[in-house]
């Protein structure tokens, strides 16, 4: 019984992880290996994976680059907040 809670903490720490855009595995065999407490520990120390996190807002739809100097945008901005240059305009992102 005791194993079964175990697992299931772990489990939660690695799906923590991967909505933190973190590695879903990785997490899941720390939280095992040592203890779920120790893995949430450090994942919130850790925070979110920016890189990550941009990059599926720009396959989204969500952000867009500005062609001059490469600065994340909303997708319905009309100028760049960074250089002011202006911004094609842009069909809205699907929902899902």
């Amino acid at each position: 019984m005791y194993i079964f809670v175990y697992l299931m903490f772990a489990v939660a720490v690695a799906v923590v992880a991967r909505l933190r855009h973190r590695s879903f595995w990785k997490f899941l065999l720390l939280s095992v290996a040592v203890t779920p407490l120790i893995g949430l520990t450090i994942l919130l120390i850790a925070g979110r994976d920016e890189q990550r996190t941009r990059k599926a807002l720009l396959v989204s739809g969500e952000l867009r680059k500005c062609e001059r100097c490469d600065t994340l945008a909303r997708w319905n901005a009309a100028d760049c907040a960074s250089c002011g240059t202006p911004l094609q305009p842009m069909i809205p992102p699907a929902k899902r």
